[in-house]
């Protein structure tokens, strides 16, 4: 901040700076809140209400106190209420991954007293039991986890089917290759049997009790969400439109860390419904030149569906609004009208919204002293700012998400409306985004990005990694039930 501030001055000194014959321009200030009433607009984004029950009675502001007050949304309908579970792990951990898992099933306690665990998976998510049948491989390498997967799917086959397969992996192999990474070869073996995973690493097994705790509630909610559970909706007003949210994210694809990289374009959908919003999925990851024809597919086949769910009457309002990574160009507008264009028979309006990390603007709140060392200076999280008809900024990232002192300050999100828009709110779709950016169900910490654009990076990068593998996975298998769970979280 000295350091803008100083080049400001110093710029500001030059005086009127004359930029051809007959055409000056002078520098004022740095914009802030307090010396400008005009522009930019400042305002704050109002934290969701989290409901657990269609009547949307039983609500919170907070998720993890309305799930343990409530219970999850889906609590009377889920089912398995017994879920059969296989656990694959490194035959020297398995005493150790024992007795994290009998943490997570029955909760955690210290001394007696409860931590946020303390009532485990079963009681928080109301579930009867847990079956845990483990699968031990001989080491932790690509070709004994693959036999123990393979193992395991036959014993399955055979038996009770799986609802769910957890791995035990360790951090450091992330940087593997993906055909020399046992827990990606082990998930390629049970998706393609159409079987979710959750990997736990044996690094979380010694951590100490307040720690482990809010662990395992992450693991816990992520582990309800693939076995087909909804933890919660968001209440929203219900609008006169019927609302369809594309979301487009990517990941960068290598073998390692050093080898080329190809970007890899992942689809996902979330779908707005009476009284909250519903997350669904096609599960689909391209290669970037071709993620314009894969768009336009996705939003045919998502309206088709949602058009049959919602029972949608000709004449009624439908909004399409399309989260975006990179700005669309009009040749894919013009290609996403003409899918849009079988739909006539509603009264259809539509927004692309670039949702951008890189751009060149800061946020700074000289009040801010920032919470344990982090985040002076930072501005608090849903503060958004209106720097024009079609563009806001909005901070996703405030003192309480910053994790270390070193991580500095944090940029805000640039959301871009596409002039071709029918709907132009922006206001409403900056709301929509913060909104959006709370309701991730791989963790109970707010998001740095909307669940539009953050699972679609997921999707992008679990998917691209897995097309790595060769003759061990097929990208059909997506086309399965799998592809409609949340199988990526």
């Amino acid at each position: 901040m000295e350091h803008i501030v100083r080049i400001s001055d110093w710029v500001r000194g030059l005086g009127a700076v004359e930029l051809q014959e007959g055409l000056s321009v002078g520098i004022g200030g740095l914009i802030s809140e307090k010396n400008s009433t005009v522009f930019p607009r400042f305002a704050e984004a109002s934290t969701p209400t989290y409901v657990f029950d269609a009547g949307t009675l039983k609500s919170e502001t907070r998720a993890a106190v309305g799930l343990t007050k409530f219970g999850p949304y889906s609590r009377h309908v889920f089912t398995p209420t017994r879920p059969n579970v296989c656990v694959v792990c490194d035959r020297s951990r398995r005493g150790q991954f024992e007795l994290f898992l009998r943490k997570f099933r029955d909760g955690l306690t210290v001394d007696g007293n409860s931590l946020p665990f303390g009532r485990g998976f079963l009681g928080i998510y109301g579930l009867q039991d847990i079956t845990l049948t483990f699968v031990e491989a001989d080491s932790f390498t690509a070709d004994a986890y693959h036999t123990a997967a393979s193992k395991a799917v036959r014993m399955g086959a055979e038996g009770t089917p799986w609802h769910l397969a957890l791995v035990q992996t360790e951090r450091d192999s992330r940087q593997l290759p993906p055909q020399r990474n046992p827990y990606l070869v082990a998930k390629a073996a049970f998706l393609s049997n159409q079987i979710p995973t959750q990997f736990i690493a044996f690094e979380t097994f010694a951590m100490a009790p307040g720690n482990l705790s809010y662990t395992l509630s992450n693991l816990a909610l992520a582990v309800y969400a693939k076995l087909g559970g909804i933890p919660w909706l968001i209440k929203s007003d219900k609008g006169i439109a019927h609302e369809v949210v594309i979301g487009l994210g990517s990941a960068a694809i290598g073998e390692s860390r050093f080898s080329r990289k190809e970007r890899i374009v992942g689809i996902t959908s979330v779908f707005r419904g009476d009284g909250g919003y519903l997350l669904s999925n096609l599960s689909n990851a391209v290669p970037m030149a071709k993620y314009g024809e894969a768009l336009t597919d996705s939003l045919q086949a998502t309206l088709q569906r949602v058009r049959s769910e919602m029972n949608w009457i000709k004449g009624d309002s439908v909004r399409v609004i399309v989260h975006a990574f990179k700005p669309m160009r009009n040749t894919e507008i013009e290609s996403v009208k003409a899918a849009l264009k079988e739909f006539s028979e509603f009264d259809l309006q539509f927004a692309f919204l670039h949702v951008k990390q890189d751009h060149p603007y800061l946020l700074f709140d000289d009040d801010s002293v920032g919470t344990k060392g982090r985040g002076e200076k930072t501005p608090i999280r849903g503060l958004y700012a209106e720097v024009g008809d079609n563009e806001t900024l909005l901070t996703l990232t405030g003192p309480q998400q910053l994790k270390r002192p070193t991580d500095g300050l944090p940029k805000p999100l640039l959301l871009t409306l596409h002039r071709d828009s029918t709907f132009t709110d922006i206001i409403y779709l900056t709301k929509q985004v913060y909104w959006f950016s709370n309701h991730s169900w791989r963790s109970f910490l707010p998001a740095a990005m909307p669940v539009t654009i953050y699972y679609s990076d997921l999707v992008a990068g679990l998917l691209g990694r897995l097309d790595r593998l060769g003759n061990r996975w097929s990208p059909s298998v997506m086309l399965g039930k799998i592809g409609t769970t949340r199988w990526f979280l």
